[in-house]
C-alpha cells in the first residue's frame, strides 16, 4: 500500500497541495485499497475533516460524498480525480486493464453507428417514398397529360433528389449530434487511460492498440 499526502500548499512535501490557510500543513493521508477505493485518513489536522457533515478519522470516498477539508468543500468525485495520478505510482504496464476496455470500445462503436444509421435509413425511406409517389402519379396521369415516358422518369428522379434535401431538413442533424454527444459522455468514464485518465473516446480500440502506449503518461498498453 503506497500512501500520499494532502495538505497546505506551503508544505512542499504534500503530493496534493491546497492553497488555503484552513488546511493544515499535513492534513490527510490517502491511499487506494485493493478494491480500488480511495481511503482518506485525517492525521491530526487543526480544523478536521468531514464526510457528509460528520467529522471522520478514516473513511473511504465515493463520488457522491461531500468532503470538507478545513473550510474547503469537495465532492467525492473531485477528490478522487485529484488522487487518481497516485493510484498507480511506479506502475507502467497496463496490458490487462487496456484489454478489458475492448468490449466498451466495440459497444460504443455499435451504439454510435446505430444512432447515425437511424437517420440515414429515415432519409432513404423518405426519398424513396417521394420517388414512388411521383412515379405512380406520372404513370397514371402521364399519358393523359402527354408527358413522354423519359421525362416522367427524369422528373421522378428529380423529385427523389429534392426529397433527399427535404428529408435532411425534416430529420434534423442536430438531434443526431446531441444524441452522439450524450453517448460520448456516457462512455467517457469507461474509455480512458487506466493510469492518467487521458480520454480515449475519440478513436477506436485498434487505433490505440497500434499506438501501444498512452500519449500523455507513456503507460504501456501492449506487450
Amino acid at each position: 500500500m503506497k500512501t500520499f499526502k494532502l495538505g497546505n500548499a506551503k508544505n512542499p512535501k504534500n503530493d496534493i497541495p491546497i492553497q488555503d490557510s484552513s488546511v493544515s500543513s499535513e492534513h490527510l493521508e490517502l491511499w487506494w485499497d485493493d478494491k480500488a477505493n480511495l481511503i482518506i485518513k485525517d492525521i491530526g489536522s487543526k480544523n478536521g475533516t468531514k464526510k457528509n457533515g460528520i467529522f471522520i478519522r478514516q473513511t473511504d470516498v465515493k463520488p457522491n460524498d461531500k468532503i470538507e477539508i478545513g473550510f474547503n468543500i469537495f465532492t467525492g468525485a473531485e477528490l478522487i480525480n485529484k488522487a487518481i495520478p497516485f493510484k498507480y505510482m511506479g506502475k507502467v504496464q497496463f496490458f490487462d486493464e487496456f484489454q478489458a476496455m475492448k468490449p466498451f470500445f466495440e459497444q460504443y462503436q455499435k451504439d454510435s453507428l446505430k444512432i447515425k444509421g437511424t437517420r440515414s435509413i429515415k432519409i432513404q425511406l423518405f426519398r424513396s417514398l417521394i420517388m414512388l409517389i411521383l412515379l405512380g402519379a406520372f404513370y397514371v396521369f402521364g399519358t393523359q397529360l402527354g408527358i413522354p415516358p423519359f421525362f416522367r422518369f427524369a422528373i421522378s428522379l428529380l423529385g427523389g433528389t429534392l426529397g433527399f434535401f427535404l428529408a435532411n431538413k425534416i430529420f434534423d442533424e442536430k438531434t443526431i449530434t446531441d444524441k452522439l454527444a450524450i453517448l460520448r459522455e456516457e462512455y467517457s468514464d469507461k474509455l480512458k487511460c487506466p493510469k492518467c485518465t487521458y480520454s480515449l473516446v475519440s478513436k477506436d480500440f485498434l487505433f490505440w492498440k497500434n499506438q501501444r502506449k498512452c500519449p500523455k503518461c507513456q503507460a504501456n498498453w501492449v506487450k
